[in-house]
Order: C-alpha cells, then structure tokens, then sequence
C-alpha cells in the first residue's frame, strides 16, 4: 500500500508592531483578540514609558525583531516628541536606516490619537500637539471620556467601539489624508498611517 504524502503546511508570516505607546499597545491587543487573529503571528512590543530618545529605542526594537526572522515589522512612530525635541535629522537618519533593512515605519503626527480621530470626521487640520487632539476627541466625537490613562483603555474595549467604523470612514479617511500630506506645513501637518498596518493585518 503506498504511503501517504503528508502535506507540509506554509509557515504563516509572522508579524511585530512596534511602538512607544499605551494606546497602541492596548488598541492592537483587542484587535487581535476580537478579530480572533491566530493565523498571523503579531508581537506588540509596545514599551509603556518614553522620554528622552523614545524613538531611538522603538527604531531599535524594530530593527531587532527584524533581523531575528519576523516577516513584517511595522513600528510606529508619534511625531510630537520628535519635532518638540527637535530630533528630526537624527529620527529622518535613523528612519531610513530601519527602512531599508526592511521595517515600515508607520507614522503619526502629532501622536496615534489621530487614528481614532478619523473614524468620525475627514479633516487634515493641524494640531499644537496630542493634548489638544485628546480634547477633540472628549468634544467633537462619542469618545466623550477619552484619556490616555491605562484605566480607560482596561474598562473599554475601544476597537469594538470604533470597529462599525474602521472600513466605511478610519480607512478612508487615513489613505485620503495621506494624499494631503504636505511637509510644508511645518511641524503641524496631520498624519496617519495607521490604515497601512490595519490593511495587513485585515486583508479584504
């Protein structure tokens, strides 16, 4: 009787997100848990602390899971810190560095906040930094008591507040900003590029 060949099944891509937030930390946790993502293998390796050089350390750790085989890293990136710092030639230096090792880096400015902003409105106005954003958010859409506090996040499942929203207006409204992007505007341009890891993540 001969034997049966035993069909070897393809590694499943392995993917890290990156970042130096509390948010996205939380964010991309309930994403995986209610979207049930098993097939894909995601590493937030979100530290919880920032300061001084952040970015460097984020840059790092993405460079770090790439070499050690993840397929993707995407590593996200708040711009405020930079630009307040004034780090930007160091950060574009290190940027393309990471870049072309082959990690995406995905960024926000002034901070992640501007993704859940645009689930409720297309806008490419510009603010002073995430503090002002945060109040948009408590004023101008449902997320009346936002606040980047980690009893928030514990106490509301936000992907499953946002999610009705994410293909029919947060997608959208990311890529068509994006086509608005014009560094022109000094450090305030509004920018997300969140849609880019969402896309990945949850192929149509």
């Amino acid at each position: 009787m001969p034997k049966r060949k035993i069909q070897k099944r393809t590694p499943l891509p392995a993917i890290a997100i990156v970042g130096d937030g509390l948010c996205e930390q939380v964010y991309f946790q309930q994403l995986r848990e209610v979207e049930s993502i098993r097939h894909i293998q995601i590493k937030p390796e979100l530290p919880n602390t920032s300061g001084k050089g952040g970015f460097r350390r984020v840059l790092a750790k993405a460079e770090e899971l790439k070499k050690v085989g993840y397929n993707y890293v995407f590593c996200l990136m708040d711009l405020d810190v930079v630009f307040q710092n004034s780090h930007q030639d160091v950060y574009r230096k290190e940027k393309k560095r990471v870049q072309n090792l082959g990690v995406t880096v995905i960024e926000c400015n002034p901070c992640f906040e501007v993704w859940f902003l645009l689930h409720f409105k297309r806008t490419n106005r510009s603010f002073d930094d995430c503090r002002q954003l945060e109040r948009i958010l408590r004023q101008e859409t449902d997320l009346a008591e936002y606040a980047k506090e980690r009893r928030y996040f514990e106490r509301k499942n936000l992907y499953s507040t946002l999610r009705p929203r994410l293909h029919s207006e947060a997608i959208p409204n990311s890529e068509w900003l994006e086509k608005q992007h014009d560094e022109s505007q000094g450090d305030h341009f509004l920018r997300c590029e969140v849609h880019k890891v969402i896309q990945a993540l949850l192929p149509t």
